[in-house]
């Protein structure tokens, strides 16, 4: 605060100083606008000098502090879209070999393993359940052809 009251005065006492040396000038027949020109000039300097001398070191940590907290909501950004898309995925899946295992009077329950990446895709799954052999085969076949997970990568419980 103290600093802005000294850049104020210093601005008056330059305000004043022009005015003054205006009035000089007038009385000894110099060219006017030469003088506001010089005047104009110095004023100018008065404003924009102690701007260089500025000392920012709270807004540097804030901007760092912004540069954390951005990179921390962007982290929690993916997060959240990663386990949005895994569950809709999941979902899905679940849904479509449901749907098949309907198809060939199998009773099971599915659970789904996804891969790590940005997108998760179906790397695996688990089912548990009753179902004939045939119907396993079938199963087994729309799986590994239509879902894109392999066959050693199903893994069955069956119940008798």
């Amino acid at each position: 605060m103290e600093q802005i009251g000294k850049y104020l005065i210093g601005l008056s006492a330059a305000a004043f100083l022009s005015s003054i040396l205006r009035q000089i000038g007038e009385k000894l027949g110099l060219s006017g606008k030469i003088i506001q020109i010089l005047c104009g000039i110095f004023v100018a300097i008065t404003v924009i000098a102690p701007i260089g001398h500025i000392n920012l070191p709270n807004a540097q940590n804030f901007a760092i502090q912004l540069q954390g907290d951005a990179a921390e909501y962007i982290a929690k950004g993916q997060e959240l879209a990663y386990g949005q898309a895994a569950e809709y995925i999941t979902e899905n899946i679940k849904a479509y070999i449901l749907e098949k295992a309907q198809s060939v009077n199998a009773q099971v329950e599915v659970s789904i393993d996804l891969t790590d990446s940005q997108i998760p895709q179906p790397c695996g799954v688990h089912i548990r359940g009753s179902i004939s052999p045939n119907g396993k085969k079938v199963l087994t076949s729309y799986i590994a052809e239509e879902l894109g997970i392999p066959e050693e990568n199903q893994i069955w419980t069956l119940q008798s």
